[in-house]
């Protein structure tokens, strides 16, 4: 790629991704008892969602605190260049927005070839995007990237049930309790991609 421009509308905070990796000794042990493994998930799982709900619906919470400083600290810590980090931090405490998790999306728009840009987007032309400043950004390929569609995806397939509905007209998706989409009709058919799903990026 000769290069590639991010427009960007409003920054995000950014959390790292901590993945380290597994010693042959845990992976004989997990091999050895499965269990073990499930307990250790479901502890991660059970302790990263308490603290993340403690921590957005309770702005005076420590855990919030927590998430801010770990988001600060991964701008402040992987972004060199003063004035391209002071695009990249939002004025909004962490939590307000959806959370990013990344382990390298820093490092990207740090890259010779990647380009920040904050101005808004005046027009999409022929030859490119031009931004209100009046600079024309030309573009071989623009990827539309807002995420405010997330249920596009659903369209792509058609399939019918025994009432004769078919899964682009039986109407809205449903939240089921475990937090996935479901479609009334449709009841052995479900997805993870909902509003609140890590694989949904609203900007």
């Amino acid at each position: 790629m000769a290069g590639l421009r991010l427009f960007q509308r409003t920054p995000q905070w950014i959390l790292p991704v901590q993945n380290p990796p597994i010693d042959e000794a845990d992976r004989t042990r997990y091999r050895a008892d499965p269990s073990v493994l499930t307990a250790l998930r479901d502890e991660l799982n059970s302790g990263f969602v308490q603290s993340f709900a403690n921590a957005v619906v309770d702005a005076d919470s420590p855990q919030l605190k927590q998430l801010q400083q770990a988001a600060r600290a991964n701008l402040e810590d992987n972004v060199a260049d003063p004035v391209l980090r002071e695009k990249l931090r939002p004025d909004y405490r962490a939590g307000c927005k959806r959370l990013i998790i990344s382990p390298n999306f820093y490092d990207a728009i740090q890259r010779p070839n990647a380009r920040l840009v904050t101005e808004p987007i005046a027009r999409v032309e022929p030859e490119g995007v031009r931004t209100v400043d009046g600079e024309l950004h030309r573009l071989d390929v623009l990827v539309l990237a807002t995420g405010f569609g997330w249920t596009a995806f659903c369209g792509r397939s058609r399939w019918s049930a025994a009432t004769g509905c078919a899964s682009t007209t039986c109407g809205r998706s449903v939240r089921s309790p475990t937090c996935r989409c479901r479609y009334r009709t449709f009841p052995i058919y479900s997805c993870s991609t909902v509003p609140t799903g890590r694989s949904v990026t609203s900007r």
